[in-house]
């Protein structure tokens, strides 16, 4: 019976890791109502399973036991707990060594140009009201490219230290004094 009370804590303990890592990676959806249900019948239905040894005469030394099937659902559940850790250090990782993750075309064409050292020109809308006033495009423009020129700075980093942020995601280390 000591054997049964702790394995029930230990998958209780499991449900809740389990609930904690599928939480952080959706906030609502079908995957954490179904987890929240069934840990909250796991808490109130009493444990009542006992383990049973296996005799000497069902054992067989090349074919795998049989699992119950409150051994699958707990295998079930850490395979998904260990599933939810990985997509959550997946994700992470991905944002950090893929900056461009999430954007649209344009910005990455824009980026991968950054990086060579061009500038994509603004392609001409024929529909936007300023498409005839010439004055007005060019202003319109340059303010873009100086937006871009000063947003540069922030998304990339040569790694040179000669000022020019065009050659990679990472940054320098930040000096501790």
């Amino acid at each position: 019976m000591l054997a049964t009370a702790t394995r029930s804590s230990a998958v209780k303990a499991l449900y809740e890791n389990v609930l904690k890592e599928a939480e952080r990676s959706a906030k609502t959806g079908p995957l954490v109502a179904y987890l929240q249900n069934r840990y909250d019948n796991l808490k109130d239905a009493p444990s009542t399973e006992s383990q049973q040894q296996p005799s000497g005469r069902d054992y067989h030394p090349f074919i795998a036991p049989s699992k119950t099937s409150a051994e699958i659902q707990e295998q079930n559940l850490e395979n998904l707990h260990v599933f939810l850790q990985n997509k959550a250090l997946h994700s992470e990782l991905l944002q950090r060594y893929n900056p461009t993750v999430g954007m649209t075309e344009e910005e990455r064409v824009r980026l991968t140009a950054r990086r060579v050292g061009l500038d994509v020109p603004i392609t001409h809308d024929a529909t936007s009201e300023s498409s005839n006033n010439y004055r007005e495009s060019a202003q319109i423009a340059q303010d873009q490219y100086k937006q871009d020129k000063d947003h540069r700075e922030d998304q990339l980093y040569s790694g040179k230290g000669d000022g020019h942020n065009v050659g990679g995601p990472l940054r320098p280390p930040i000096a501790k004094d």
